[in-house]
């Protein structure tokens, strides 16, 4: 009698699906009143059409009043959105082979339910299979589909938030016709001097679509030669595909005539960007005795080709999307180029010593197309060293201890182009400009020496701790070709250096582990500090609103300075001030108004109150007047297991660094900010506020500290007890969770987006995003 045994090759199928919605973590103090004069029923009192300002008894100071009619166009317009996603995958593995394939299916609600939801589907498909003994192969498929309206929003002066904090709230600009369409001047938009077009009326008339794809191809062969040898060749092939159609229908309506749009206007742009990358790599171990040691040679080619195709026009002959509807004569059609080929060559070589003490070596030759003939090719080293100390001396508590010691170089690539961004200048004829080759564009390179630890304490809490300092030479900038010529002819240059230094340190480890409960805590810091020391043969110059100087960090604010305390007045020997005026005023001329602003004695309390600048004729009266630098920044993590329940926290706090408050600033210029409304409550006259407003130039009076304490994340998660329940038959696991990201900030910043070092100027708002999500595996 034989018996038959039966193996049931079941795989594993997950399916994750999670539903929820967001909305509008912060967004700045606004205007509540304004200071016009009014009825007797709160509407404005008209002259002529217009508005008259409301002066109190002195002539200057104004009174404010409520809006009759108020609606919050930013709550109602950028009020909450749905979002959810949907994921399947199924894996399945035996002895010669590994299978895996996943699906997914995002639909994402953007800035305002007035814009299409952000969709994105993706297919991943990847199998490992071993040949034989000696031979095993890796098979990797994806591709992706993204569709993203949110596009047409723009996040400055054409954006949503841009236009519902700026427009007065007595517009109802989600106000509609009879037919049910957005109006493009909606009842009361001819009253205000200042008139803003209505982005509802944009967004619903304009066609705009912006669709991506992404083919990933790739695949792996490695070769077991003999016990020591190996060898392993994998390629890639990757193509991007972007579309963009841009539709304004005729008779589309804007504030002033705008010939491009008004009779309607199509444009198209498409572009392709393959990605080709091909490795071969032969390893070689051995270990002998107490000592291990192995080596590996690679070689690495990539290719990057862009390719795009633009059209547009406009006067349009028929209502369609088609370029050749457009008028002839205001067509214009472009197309762009670009390749990129790169070589490495790798050596690596590695030893270790009774596992206590270890060497990595690298040597890295690069050679890239970017480049002249000049510094085409370039060799950048690595090495480390590290010893278990563990191995020689008991530390108790101390379990392990690895002391580690690295240095090494890298390098990065210029813009496409710029070696070929010299430019000669010829006056015959008129001006023309020549390409030449930049040979003398150096490669920008960065050396880092790190010093760190690991380290286990107790057998529960893992330590890592990395201390590094760099300096970076030649990194890339863009100058003009003939000072003070400024225009298109630009060439690419070089900077000095910059000198750096980093200190991180990780902690994380179970503190408590009980049948029923357990504790796992981690922290994250981090200090980064960096300096200019060099700008070569470039002279000091401002970037993006950050000052490019000797001796100034990477990221010190360049602008306008306010004084707001008398200390910071400076003086001759005669005791005249020097740096504010006209160097015919005293320290004791001079006082502090009730907003922490200098201003002239004689002039407080009345309609010549103003606010005392920083005057430097040598540099245009302008100075470093911030740094967007942190002094240090941390993560925390916790998750605490309570039987079937999980509850996990991520908070993040950062210490210190300013950022350039352009929002707040420019509310003000229309009195829209919270600023306005208290300088007008304490009776000072419309001009000050204006002179702080200062021309949108970037002043330090709106230059504010970042610090915040962030709880970006809080998840709860329930395990269900699937054979209790009898359901353990089809289903292994189930999982229920709430998920709230990004979920509360605490900081005195009072701009739209606290995160980053850019200037906050009608940023696209951070979203606090609620959850549920339910993971089935089968």
């Amino acid at each position: 009698m034989s018996i038959y045994y039966l193996r049931c090759v079941c795989p594993d199928i997950i399916v994750n699906n999670e539903v929820g919605f967001t909305d509008i973590l912060r967004l700045p103090p606004v205007s509540k009143y304004h200071h016009f004069k009014v009825n007797s029923d709160g509407s404005f009192l008209l002259s002529e059409g217009k508005r008259v300002i409301d002066f109190q008894g002195n002539g200057y100071s104004v009174n404010l009043h409520p809006y009759k009619d108020f609606y919050d166009n930013t709550e109602n317009i950028l009020g909450n959105n749905s979002y959810f996603t949907n994921s399947v995958s199924v894996a399945e593995s035996g002895e010669k082979y590994n299978i895996y394939l996943s699906a997914q299916n995002q639909n994402k609600g953007g800035v305002s339910t007035i814009v299409d939801a952000d969709t994105k589907q993706n297919l991943l498909f990847n199998l490992g299979y071993k040949v034989s003994p000696k031979i095993e192969a890796d098979i990797t498929a994806q591709y992706s589909y993204a569709n993203t309206p949110s596009s047409a929003v723009s996040s400055r002066s054409e954006g949503l938030l841009y236009s519902t904090l700026l427009i007065e709230p007595f517009i109802n600009i989600a106000e509609k016709d009879n037919d049910g369409n957005y109006l493009y001047f909606p009842t009361g938009s001819d009253i205000p001097s200042n008139q803003w077009s209505n982005p509802l009326y944009e967004l619903t008339t304009r066609g705009y679509s912006y669709i991506t794809e992404n083919l990933l191809l790739g695949g792996k062969l490695r070769y077991k030669i003999t016990e020591y040898l190996s060898a392993e060749a994998s390629v890639s092939l990757q193509n991007r595909y972007y579309n963009m159609e841009d539709y304004y229908p005729i008779g589309f309506k804007t504030i002033t005539t705008d010939i491009t749009k008004n009779n309607g206007s199509y444009a198209l742009g498409t572009s392709r960007e393959s990605t080709n990358n091909g490795q071969l790599q032969f390893n070689y171990n051995r270990k002998i005795r107490d000592f291990d040691w192995g080596t590996t040679l690679k070689w690495v080619y990539e290719a990057s080709e862009l390719n795009g195709f633009n059209a547009s026009g406009y006067n349009l002959t028929a209502p369609v999307k088609k370029l050749n509807v457009t008028e002839s004569r205001t067509r214009t059609i472009s197309s762009s180029w670009s390749k990129t080929v790169n070589y490495g060559y790798f050596l690596n070589i590695k030893a270790g010593w009774k596992d206590k003490l270890f060497l990595d070596a690298l040597g890295r030759l690069d050679q890239s197309s970017r480049f002249g003939n000049d510094v085409g090719t370039a060799f950048f080293p690595r090495v480390s060293l590290g010893y278990r100390l563990t191995e020689d001396i008991k530390l108790e508590p101390v379990t392990e201890l690895k002391l580690r010691i690295a240095y090494g170089q890298a390098g990065s690539l210029p813009p496409f182009g710029a070696k070929d961004s010299k430019v000669n200048i010829s006056s015959s004829g008129g001006v023309s400009y020549t390409q030449n080759d930049n040979t003398e564009l150096k490669r920008a390179v960065t050396e880092e020496t790190e010093l760190g630890f690991d380290a286990v304490v107790a057998n529960w809490l893992n330590i890592q701790f990395n201390y590094a300092f760099s300096n970076s030479k030649h990194d890339f900038i863009n100058v003009p070709s003939f000072t003070p010529i400024s225009g298109s002819a630009k060439i690419y240059d070089n900077l000095g250096s910059v000198k750096s230094n980093s200190l991180e340190l990780e902690l994380n480890g179970r503190v408590i582990n009980k049948r029923n409960f357990s504790w796992n805590t981690g922290l994250t810091f981090s200090r980064v500090r960096s300096k200019i020391t060099s700008l070569g043969d470039v002279p000091e110059y401002t970037e993006n609103g950050y000052r490019r100087s000797v001796g100034a960090t990477t990221s010190s604010i360049y602008g306008y300075s306010i004084f707001s305390n008398l200390s910071q007045l400076e003086t001759n020997a005669e005791g005249f001030v020097t740096n504010a005026g006209d160097e015919t005023k005293r320290i004791e001329d001079y006082t502090v108004n009730q907003f922490g602003v200098v201003v002239e004695k004689a002039t407080l309390g009345t309609v010549a109150e103003a606010p005392v600048y920083y005057v430097n004729a040598a540099t245009g009266n302008s100075k470093i007047i911030g740094d967007a630098q942190p002094d240090f920044t941390v993560g925390f993590t916790n998750t605490f297991n309570f039987g079937p329940i999980s509850l996990y926290t991520v908070f993040d706090w950062k210490q210190g660094g300013e950022k350039f408050n352009e929002t707040a600033q420019y509310l003000t210029y229309v009195f829209r900010s919270g600023f306005s409304d208290k300088t007008a409550a304490a009776g000072l006259p419309l001009n000050f506020t204006t002179l702080v407003f200062n021309a949108s130039q970037v002043t330090d009076f709106w230059i504010e500290n970042t610090t915040y304490l962030a709880l970006r994340e809080l998840s709860l998660t329930y395990k269900v007890p699937v054979n209790k329940l009898r359901i353990g038959q089809v289903l292994k696991n189930v999982d229920f969770s709430l998920i709230g990201r990004n979920l509360y900030t605490w900081t005195g910043f009072k701009g739209v987006n606290v995160d980053g070092r850019d200037q906050d100027g009608f940023n696209y708002p951070s979203y606090r995003v609620i959850s549920a999500k339910l993971t089935l595996k089968f």
